[in-house]
């Protein structure tokens, strides 16, 4: 599609929607999805441990800005 065909309406939401659509098909077409993999928690991580340790982390990281 060439931009004169794009740009062939008058209407700004018709040219918008023309234009991100083809902006969508071309990042679908020339780009590849690549799944992200999650590991399982280790058996002996419960769920209190894991808070404390997003609580470490979020506290190191308030530190870390100051």
């Amino acid at each position: 599609m060439t931009w004169d065909e794009l740009l062939t309406l008058v209407d700004v939401e018709g040219n918008w929607l023309k234009f991100s659509n083809e902006i969508t098909k071309l990042v679908d077409s020339h780009s590849r999805n690549i799944p992200s993999i999650r590991y399982p928690l280790k058996p002996w991580i419960t769920s209190e441990i894991q808070k404390q340790i997003n609580r470490k982390k979020n506290l190191w990281q308030r530190y870390d800005i100051k």
